[in-house]
């Protein structure tokens, strides 16, 4: 007797599908990025990164202001913020770089090595709780907080 059951996509293959639209998008959507800002503390100066050129630039609030960033000179130099800032009204069109196949392949590949802290850390800590799990611990903690 056929079951009526519905059953949804393996994660695999979500995954796998949302690498493939992913890819197919590289061909349809224009590529581009914005100018960055980062500040340097060594330097006590703001990194202007474009997309031909580094320009450097005191780490001041008026350069902020220029910019169109509404945001206090303190976060930076305090390291609030410490990654790169995308700067407003800077938009520019990059050299497409549509993927294939062989980029599609190799995806799966630079994520797994960019992500390996990750991927360990959790085999580590799924290994750990089998271990406490199979001892038995988690059965005695749970009788003690039932106590209580």
């Amino acid at each position: 007797m056929p079951s009526n059951e519905k059953t949804f996509y393996s994660a695999h293959t979500v995954l796998f599908i949302i690498a493939i639209i992913a890819c197919i998008t590289t061909w349809l959507i224009p590529a581009g990025q914005y100018d960055r800002i980062e500040y340097q503390k060594s330097k006590n100066k703001f990194v202007l990164q474009g997309k031909d050129s580094t320009i450097y630039l005191p780490a001041t609030q008026n350069t902020l202001s220029k910019l169109g960033l509404n945001i206090e000179i303190q976060n930076f130099t305090e390291g609030k913020i410490f990654k790169p800032i995308s700067v407003p009204n800077s938009y520019h069109t990059l050299e497409k770089k549509p993927q294939g196949v062989i980029e599609f392949l190799q995806a799966f590949i630079k994520g797994f090595y960019s992500a390996i802290e990750v991927i360990l850390l959790v085999l580590v800590i799924g290994g750990l709780i089998g271990i406490v799990n199979a001892t038995g611990a988690f059965k005695g903690l749970n009788s003690i907080i039932s106590c209580s």
